[in-house]
């Protein structure tokens, strides 16, 4: 399950948990309002991505923000821009599923 991250913008899980523990990271889920009501993560915030930069202000510049949504694609994009702005920012780079079993939540519906 476990893949090596070589990407400089990815987060790997053990560096994400490490981080987690040290309350040194932020957890924003990019994906839509529909998917989070779906599947819901409770250690993260969500911002979709067409709405991040209208909530600028309740991200912290002191700690690094680790993005996800199902595919990569909406968090690497939201990494990039938040890093060309000034954030301190990478993205999961692994499996949603993974994710949720790593921090045994499961998939919560709300």
């Amino acid at each position: 399950m476990q893949k090596e991250i070589n990407d400089p913008q990815k987060i790997s899980f053990p560096d994400l948990i490490e981080l987690i523990v040290k309350d040194k990271v932020f957890v924003l889920d990019v994906r839509t309002r529909g998917e989070n009501q779906f599947v819901n993560f409770p250690f993260a915030i969500n911002i979709p991505l067409g709405e991040l930069n209208q909530h600028l202000d309740m991200l912290p510049r002191d700690k690094l923000i680790a993005t996800f949504c199902v595919s990569q694609r909406r968090s690497a994009i939201a990494t990039t821009y938040l890093n060309s702005i000034g954030y301190h920012s990478k993205f999961i780079g692994e499996n949603l599923g993974d994710l949720a079993r790593l921090f045994n939540y499961g998939f919560e519906k709300q």
